[in-house]
């Protein structure tokens, strides 16, 4: 009797805590932080770190709070500085305590693509001193990274190209080559995410986005997404493997609806706010089909209210249940893949070259029921409540919500989090630069 008591205490005071960590978005719910489409990230740099950096001793409670500072810190870009509080430090810190987990193992590769990656993007925009400081900063941390001597090369090209032009001899400007470090090179905390922009109101020509690529047109004007049919069917929920709050892992019933086979797309978004009187600006078609993202769960409803008075269907957002049921695709796996999600998602740690922004949309093959970028991409609403209980929220489908659960992650998040299970929460006014979502309606 003493013994049970004293689990449903324990139980009472865990769910209290869950709640409040989620509430201060620190946790389990670190997309709840306020973010529009085109703010500005935190730089790696200069971030202001939030984090106790006392540890307790070698247990448990420690190696998790190493693995969720890590993850915080490969978001906000807070790689190498400041001295104390970062994630490479943090990662030496691991290998001491869990020498098994991913990061322990792979941590170092993924800072040295997080550098390598922006020195790509700072050679695009042709800020080549910037390139030179952030290829070294990738050669410092892993110096066999793939790709390292291909940025070397086109640093060289790029800076032996400028001096033709102006017939000038090469500046002492250094190539870069792995393993060794510039003579002098400019430091940067400019972030090379490419931010979100707001749907516009342009002309989608008629082949820029329609049948397999997301959208129905009627007369050249894209109005509804293409829809899959998922039959009624029973799946566990939940692992046992995972987080607290993705346990207990049980059974779940779910009738038979359809959801769009791809994230809703700036084009198709666009249409809505044109229509509905909302703010638009100009959209370049080549990021038309991109996910839309930086939208409220209350603006994504109204997406859904909207596409049903133009089509008579009654959309709506997807159940956290059905979700996971159209993620899993009969799968009992992590991923949909199986085991491995590597090479099959635009996410932090699921791909060779960081991308550190979202991609267009069915850029990587589908699950069994034929629905794309399910891991990754960008995180995605659902229509239910973030609760105590992960029993309770799935019993309405347009429940009014302080903060509602958000499911598979997206590019700037890690391979633990965007699998088919993981669960975050984020405040249903709050915008996030990679939250987006999908539709679903009753029936086949």
């Amino acid at each position: 009797m003493f013994d049970r008591l004293c689990l449903s205490i324990l139980l009472v005071i865990y769910s209290n805590m869950a709640w409040a960590v989620c509430e201060n978005g620190v946790d389990v719910c670190l997309e709840q932080q306020p973010a529009t489409e085109t703010d500005t990230p935190p730089t790696a740099d200069n971030a202001v770190s939030t984090e106790v950096n006392a540890l307790p001793a070698n247990n448990a409670a420690s190696i998790d709070s190493l693995v969720d500072g890590i993850t915080t810190d490969l978001k906000v870009r807070r790689l190498t500085k400041p001295v104390g509080n970062n994630a490479l430090e943090k990662i030496r810190r691991l290998q001491q305590l869990a020498p098994e987990h991913d990061y322990a193992v792979n941590g170092y590769r993924y800072v040295a693509r997080i550098y390598l990656s922006i020195a790509r993007n700072e050679l695009k925009n042709n800020r080549v001193e910037r390139a030179i400081a952030r290829l070294d900063a990738a050669t410092d941390v892993d110096p066999s990274l793939p790709g390292l001597a291909a940025v070397a090369q086109q640093i060289k090209s790029i800076t032996q190209a400028q001096a033709n032009e102006t017939d000038q001899p090469v500046k002492a400007e250094p190539v870069v080559k792995p393993g060794s470090k510039p003579q002098s090179a400019a430091s940067t905390t400019a972030a090379d995410i490419d931010e979100p922009e707001v749907i516009s109101k342009v002309q989608v020509e008629p082949d820029s986005a329609a049948g397999d690529t997301g959208s129905e047109q009627r007369a050249g004007v894209l109005i509804t997404p293409v829809m899959v049919g998922l039959p009624a069917g029973s799946f566990v929920m939940g692992s046992e493997s995972g987080a607290d709050n993705e346990k207990p892992a049980h059974p779940v019933q779910v009738d038979a609806f359809s959801m769009s086979r791809y994230e809703i797309t700036r084009d198709q978004y666009r249409e809505f706010r044109a229509d509905t009187g909302g703010e638009v600006r100009q959209l370049e078609r080549s990021k038309a089909l991109l996910p839309v993202a930086g939208v409220t769960s209350d603006e994504a409803i109204a997406y859904t209210r909207w596409l049903s008075a133009k089509t008579g269907k009654r959309y709506r957002l997807p159940t956290e249940a059905e979700w996971e049921y159209a993620v899993r695709a009969g799968t009992v796996t992590p991923y949909h893949t199986g085991d491995v999600i590597f090479g099959f998602a635009n996410c932090l740690t699921c791909l060779d070259e960081v991308l550190q922004k979202s991609t267009p949309v069915g850029s990587f093959a589908p699950n069994a029921f034929g629905l794309y970028d399910m891991h990754g991409n960008v995180a995605e609403w659902t229509s239910s409540c973030l609760t105590e209980n992960y029993f309770r929220t799935d019993e309405r489908p347009e429940q009014v919500c302080t903060a509602r659960v958000v499911r598979g992650g997206s590019w700037r998040s890690t391979r633990e989090q965007v699998r088919s299970s993981y669960r975050v929460g984020q405040l249903s006014s709050g915008r996030s630069m990679d939250t987006g979502f999908r539709v679903v309606h009753d029936g086949l």
